[in-house]
């Protein structure tokens, strides 16, 4: 403080500083540090599990997408103010222009990754109406629900598909 009063920019440029790093924490998870001490920004994001039979819709991330190449169950980030729900219905009509209605929670899982952590939060959902066009994809397939573990999920989707395969509540057989 005292270099301050005589050099009026050191303080303007502290709490300039300081207002970076306050942005910043508003997406922290609180106590997650990196080995450097930098806290790590988590999201909440939704999956949604779209059930046919005995297949699940899932899809491929664009070569140059972070984690790329990787298979994930549709769905996004929950903005502010939205319930993850409404995300579901907003990111799939945005991702594959479907209409979707969500019908339950499935499981949640939190992961971290080296640049932040991921909330995911599956849900059953049912497709509504529209043809199925991606958007954000490489490649969509709707694979048999039993053998999920060939596809190489995100590690965040790893969780909700072990649930996925010990939950039987989407087997109607």
């Amino acid at each position: 403080m005292a270099y301050s009063r005589t050099f009026p920019f050191i303080s303007m440029l502290t709490r300039w500083r300081g207002l970076i790093f306050a942005c910043g924490a508003t997406k922290m998870q609180q106590g997650q540090t990196t080995d450097e001490g930098l806290r790590l920004p988590m999201i909440t994001v939704t999956a949604g599990l779209i059930l046919c039979d005995d297949k699940v819709l899932i899809a491929r991330r664009k070569p140059g997408d972070q984690l790329g190449r990787r298979w994930e169950f549709p769905g996004g980030k929950v903005k502010p103010e939205e319930s993850p729900e409404e995300c579901l219905k907003r990111e799939l009509a945005e991702e594959l222009d479907i209409e979707v209605e969500v019908d339950g929670f499935c499981a949640e899982n939190v992961h971290h990754y080296e640049w932040g952590t991921v909330r995911l939060l599956g849900y059953f959902a049912s497709w509504i109406e529209g043809d199925i066009n991606p958007q954000v994809h490489e490649e969509i397939t709707w694979a048999d629900v039993e053998d999920l573990h060939n596809y190489d999920f995100l590690p965040a989707d790893v969780p909700i598909v072990e649930e996925l395969l010990r939950d039987r509540r989407w087997d109607l057989s």
